[in-house]
């Protein structure tokens, strides 16, 4: 209903398509992703559905899109979205962060600074969430050693989580 009368109408204008569409829709698919453990499998899911949505946004069908050789990356400039692992990876950055400034006797920081000595079961899960963490961390560019220092300064970390790049710090100060 919702893509009939919103998102393929041409009487709305895009820009509150993509508010609507990154206001509700990409709030409620992405609920809780910042504590996922992210397979290549769920993204391709996710990523489909939001390439999907990103069609419908600029007007245009998967037909059309091979037709005319249209880029995602070229409806991504055109909607002014952005790909869905930058919204989930900034979740996940973003609550690593909150959780590095809560207090330790909090149990999401406790559990966050703990580690479990035994090794992995036998076809046990592979990727934990720290190892997801990690990756984004790679991904972003910032210093595994380091990063707890930037994470405590909220400022900076709210914007190197917007902006997907963060300015080096050696200190608190």
């Amino acid at each position: 209903l919702l893509k009939r009368c919103l998102f393929a109408s041409r009487d709305v204008e895009m820009k509150s398509k993509v508010t609507f569409y990154e206001g509700l829709i990409l709030a409620l698919l992405l609920y809780a992703s910042e504590c996922w453990t992210s397979y290549a499998s769920h993204l391709a899911r996710l990523q489909r559905f939001h390439h999907d949505c990103v069609r419908t946004i600029a007007g245009v069908n998967r037909h059309v899109q091979w037709i005319r050789r249209i880029s995602m990356k070229a409806l991504f400039k055109k909607t002014k979205l952005r790909p869905l692992e930058l919204y989930i990876s900034r979740r996940k950055l973003r609550w690593a962060g909150h959780v590095m400034r809560m207090d330790m006797s909090r149990l999401p920081r406790r559990f966050f600074s703990s580690w479990i000595q035994k090794p992995r079961k036998r076809y046990g899960q592979w990727l934990t969430w720290g190892h997801a963490i990690r990756k984004q961390m790679d991904r972003n560019g910032l210093d595994r050693k380091q990063w707890s220092i930037q994470a405590r300064d909220r400022l900076c970390w709210s914007e190197g989580t917007l902006r997907g790049r963060f300015k080096p710090r050696k200190s608190l100060r």
